[in-house]
């Protein structure tokens, strides 16, 4: 409790100065808006988006008020405790547009809004007005894949729940040191990898985007660049061809189906070569929708598909391994 408390008081300083909180991590993960309780545990918790859902529900589902994305998809809800699959749907604060209206936000009455994803000055903005208008402070999360395990331990520390964070953040650092070893392991010819979103395949996270982070810590070569732009973008087909990419990822299933029968897209080297893949999507997508801690699966799901790192009774048996600890439940062998 002490422990807690000085954690408290001294993000509470952080926040009167609107100063970005700097703890005994090696790097600034977490940013404050607003004064966090420190008198009392934090207990209810406001998630602003769909990555923040997927850290929380598996860090401290017990103190959620609601998920900010859609909970009635009864093929995703099957993979959560029954607790979580009975939280409401409250709508987001973060990313095109809030659809959790500010009265209902107050009426909650959340300890703490807690945000994961990209710290870009616009999304900062966004939440120090949000914690200045509601007077509910406000968490953003640097949401970057490599920083996983620290995103786990932080979180965890602010939300009092050690020991589950360092359990989930031992794991996810294990996933993590495998997949550089795989990437050092090919760096001489690393594969060269288009990620397909949306029905047509055509939307696409460029190069260094959240939405790519999981190919790209392979040690994979994302071929979508634009300029050192990094984010999510409409492309053309012909640019694609222009491209040649040996491997093509897509988490659509419509798009994957259409592939077989479109003349042009047969004229990608990958599809020559049989090398299009459908990856998982449940409960959320490996490589990203939304880019939170669920894209470790995607790490590990590449490095068997794609690097034949890891034998199919590992890969097994670290997926379910992740069922167990991350969302509580006992994955069927052979599922993914």
């Amino acid at each position: 409790m002490q422990r807690r408390l000085f954690l408290h008081a001294l993000i509470g300083l952080a926040l009167s100065l609107w100063l970005p909180l700097s703890g005994a991590a090696t790097q600034q993960l977490l940013y404050v808006y607003g004064t966090l309780p420190t008198n009392k545990p934090i207990t209810r918790v406001i998630s602003a988006g769909g990555p923040a859902d997927v850290l929380l529900l598996s860090l401290a589902p017990e103190k959620l008020l609601g998920l900010a994305s859609a909970n009635n998809d009864p093929k995703r809800r099957a993979y959560f405790t029954p607790s979580v699959a009975k939280l409401p749907t409250l709508g987001r604060l973060s990313g095109r547009g809030s659809t959790l209206p500010i009265e209902k936000l107050i009426a909650l009455k959340p300890d703490v809004i807690i945000d994961v994803g990209n710290v870009t000055a616009s999304y900062r903005s966004q939440a120090q007005r949000l914690a200045a208008q509601t007077k509910i402070p406000y968490v953003l999360v640097d949401g970057r894949l490599a920083d996983a395990p620290q995103q786990l331990r932080e979180v965890g520390q602010l939300l009092g729940v050690q020991a589950r964070a360092n359990a989930l953040a031992t794991m996810a650092q294990e996933i993590l040191t495998s997949a550089r070893q795989s990437a050092a392991a090919h760096k001489g010819k690393p594969l060269r990898v288009y990620f397909g979103r949306g029905s047509d395949g055509l939307e696409t996270g460029l190069a260094g985007s959240i939405h790519s982070e999981a190919i790209e810590y392979l040690g994979l070569t994302n071929v979508a660049r634009a300029g050192g732009q990094k984010m999510l973008t409409r492309v053309s087909l012909e640019q694609v061809l222009l491209w040649q990419p040996e491997v093509v990822l897509t988490q659509d299933p419509q798009f994957y189906q259409s592939l077989a029968k479109h003349k042009v897209w047969q004229g990608v080297p990958a599809l020559k070569n049989q090398r299009a893949y459908l990856v998982p999507t449940l409960p959320y997508g490996w490589l990203d929708g939304p880019p939170s801690i669920n894209r470790l699966l995607g790490v590990l799901w590449l490095q068997k598909t794609l690097l034949n790192d890891l034998s199919q009774p590992a890969y097994e048996a670290k997926v379910q391994r992740y069922f167990k600890l991350f969302y509580g439940h006992d994955l069927a062998k052979g599922a993914f």
